[in-house]
């Protein structure tokens, strides 16, 4: 496969927000490496390395496809209409409030607070899962419109899609839940 053809299949694997995995051979040592391709060009790819949890440049001399992105799922049928964004958040309040988070809807997304020591929620939201801004209703074409910010990432994470969003931002919130925290015993 040329570079060209391996840079396209990177690059749409990039633009459908699937991971794949890659051999690196370099020098006499080859690693296989789960990534999220972001962006490849002639002689680089730049992709989130899934296994490492941080971006990677890698040459793409050196980069062997092992396994590409998984088929599209088939689309849903006619007579069974998609929920909207919005209904796909909604679902979620139950099972986060089961959490021990205070969960907050609105238009743009999905915050979470943790309960303070009188059970109010706090000021400030410890995760969140939203649309970048500037992206409800536009028609300006956004790579990645859903930013989760949760315990546990060390910065926000764009997603492609609001299930890949909805997948990490569950393990990190389940990850980090109120309920789950040890509690220092009163003094």
């Amino acid at each position: 496969m040329s570079f060209s053809e391996l840079a396209a299949r990177l690059n749409a694997a990039a633009e459908a927000g699937a991971p794949v995995t890659i051999r690196y051979a370099l020098g006499s040592r080859a690693t296989t490496h789960r990534v999220m391709p972001v962006a490849a060009t002639g002689t680089v790819l730049r992709a989130h390395d899934l296994d490492a949890t941080r971006m990677r440049v890698f040459l793409l001399a050196h980069v062997e496809l092992v396994a590409g992105p998984a088929p599209a799922p088939a689309p849903p049928a006619q007579d069974e209409p998609r929920p909207s964004e919005q209904e796909r958040l909604a679902a979620l309040v139950q099972t986060l409030t089961n959490f021990g988070w205070h969960v907050k809807l609105s238009s743009e997304g999905l915050a979470l607070h943790r309960p303070g020591a009188d059970g109010t929620p706090l000021g400030v939201a410890a995760a969140s899962i939203r649309r970048n801004a500037g992206t409800a209703g536009s028609t300006a074409l956004v790579r990645r419109p859903w930013t989760v910010v949760a315990p546990g990432l060390v910065r926000a994470q764009a997603f492609h899609s609001l299930d890949q969003a909805i997948s990490l931002f569950l393990r990190q919130t389940a990850q980090h839940a109120p309920v789950f925290r040890r509690r220092r015993p009163m003094r």
